[in-house]
């Protein structure tokens, strides 16, 4: 079989378009030296703009349309400075081009609607039905004077210049107000009574119109279907919980579909039947996940090798840190070519010596449990419940002496043994693993290894005891496994139903790690704003 070494990050493009449109940009840049005049500038701004993509691939709207018409008339007055101006640098080209795209005026051809929004200038000479003009203070009516800065106030009186001085905008805010009043039957002038706090005073060409209260100038001919229907006080409650039911077979998500249904119904059937995802947050390095993910790894490179405690016992310190090492190495290895700009030399050393730290911790804590071999890592299994068939993979599973099975399941997190207590469990992956296994285990544990806790936490019969874990006898661990398949049967038995209310089992808790709140609108809900769990717990992970 022919084997092809995969390529590093660094000899893949990773958008090669995106590489090839800024490589042509590069061009056109280089280009762009001396002084030229202002057609070849234009010219070589649209090409620039081309070499991108500008405007794009697909078909332009209406609006769209006659923004592109209106730039390419922007460049055709940029283009005439050529007729007054001598050839520029490319800097004074730019500034002149963005000097005149501020002071080109767009307005966006529309169809007909009953209501408009237009300028004062716009306005003038129609007529309407009902006009609202907006901003008539002592500030904005008469505006400001903008006489020309290139010639002299006399020469521009004397031509009748627009607005050249206080003068002339007066005038002209006469007489546009004498055309407002005439345009329609129903005429209303307006201002904002306060700027932060400095109170506004109404513009002197108005002033002499009564005043009202903008609340009480709406007409009493028009009324809006929406206030109709809240004036009814008739509001029609649709409560829709259920989803169409699934047929029996088998589905993918595996203890988090059970969790998710635990924690709040709507929750799993957003994430697993509506495969609803947030966009994930980009870091700069890896996250807790990663961290566990690696770590996970490392682990089963060294059982692999070790096979039990026996061979664990027998090796010495030296030794043990050599395997740690050993297997750390070929993690990290994968991770520096998968992420290369990430895992520098000095944060790999970094990573190496953290994790090497807990695995000889957890490693120590192994060597303390009754003897045992490791039959399985990362072992498939596929539980049925309600007709649902579920794959799980479970971390590690054991053999003790006496030939009972134990279940581990690594945690870089917090967790708590807990979380399986209630019929909706927090953590039902344990559980499912056990009722999974055949035959059944004497024991399931989490293996915490964190950084100040490295233990066991779980259950287990008196038959397979675990450092730190109080046995149980075996008639109360056989009636713990009937428990746990009675509620996970419940729970697999309302997601095939369809049952996906908007119900979490506690607030913060099946809240606070669920991006799904802008979809169920959980925070409208007035009953669940008060809530609040004091166990929070990290997000459930399979």
């Amino acid at each position: 079989m022919a084997r092809r070494r995969p390529e590093a990050d660094s000899d893949r493009v990773q958008a090669p378009e995106f590489l090839a449109a800024l490589e042509k940009l590069f061009v056109h840049h280089r280009a762009a030296v001396g002084k030229q005049t202002y057609l070849l500038w234009a010219e070589r701004f649209t090409a620039c703009l081309e070499a991108m993509g500008w405007p794009g691939e697909r078909t332009l709207d209406s609006e769209e349309y006659q923004q592109r018409q209106a730039w390419h008339e922007l460049l055709d007055s940029f283009a005439s400075l050529d007729v007054v101006e001598d050839p520029v640098p490319f800097t004074t080209a730019l500034r002149r081009l963005n000097q005149l795209a501020g002071e080109q005026l767009f307005q966006a051809r529309t169809p007909w609607r009953p209501v408009q929004i237009l300028g004062v200038l716009e306005a003038v000479e129609q007529q309407f039905d009902h006009l609202w003009l907006c901003t008539m203070d002592e500030e904005n009516w008469p505006g400001q004077a903008r006489p020309n800065a290139w010639l002299s106030l006399a020469q521009q009186r004397q031509s009748g210049m627009p607005h050249v001085d206080a003068v002339w905008e007066l005038e002209h805010a006469r007489r546009l107000t004498a055309d407002f009043m005439a345009a329609a039957p129903d005429i209303v002038f307006s201002h904002a009574q306060w700027d932060d706090d400095r109170e506004r005073q109404c513009s002197a060409l108005v002033k002499h119109l009564p005043t009202e209260l903008a609340d009480n100038i709406a007409p009493a001919d028009i009324h809006l279907l929406r206030n109709l229907i809240h004036a009814t006080n008739d509001m029609e409650v649709i409560e829709d919980t259920q989803a169409p039911p699934l047929p029996a077979g088998p589905v993918r998500g595996g203890s988090s579909l059970i969790a998710a249904q635990a924690a709040c119904p709507f929750q799993a059937f957003a994430k697993h039947r509506l495969h609803a995802r947030a966009l994930e947050e980009v870091s700069i390095g890896p996250d807790a996940r990663q961290r566990g993910l690696l770590l996970h790894l490392a682990l089963e490179k060294i059982w692999t090798g070790l096979h039990g405690h026996a061979q664990l016992c027998a090796q010495s310190e030296t030794a043990r840190v050599e395997i740690v090492n050993k297997a750390l190495d070929a993690v990290l290895e994968q991770a520096v070519k998968q992420r290369p700009r990430t895992y520098t030399p000095r944060y790999t050393e970094i990573e190496k010596h953290v994790m090497c730290n807990l695995i000889l911790t957890w490693l120590d804590l192994e060597t303390q449990r009754e003897p045992f071999t490791v039959q399985a890592r990362e072992q498939a299994a596929t539980l049925s419940l309600s007709g649902l068939e579920l794959r799980v993979v479970m971390d590690r599973v054991d053999e003790t002496q006496a030939g009972e099975q134990v279940i581990l399941d690594y945690k870089t997190g917090k967790v708590s043994a807990s979380g399986w207590e209630h019929e909706r469990p927090d953590a039902p992956q344990l559980p499912m693993y056990a009722l999974a296994l055949r035959p059944a285990p004497a024991a399931v544990s989490f293996a915490q290894i964190r950084p100040g806790e490295v233990r066991l936490m779980g259950c287990a019969s008196d038959s397979a005891a675990l450092p730190g874990i109080k046995p149980e006898a075996t008639a109360v661990w056989q009636t713990r496994l009937d428990e746990w398949q009675k509620n996970l049967i419940g729970l697999a038995a309302e997601y095939r139903a369809g049952y996906a209310a908007v119900s979490p089992k506690k607030r913060n808790l099946s809240c606070r790690y669920c991006d799904l709140t802008p979809l169920c609108r959980i925070h409208e809900v007035p009953e669940y704003g008060d809530q609040e769990d004091k166990q929070p717990t990290e997000p459930f992970d399979d």
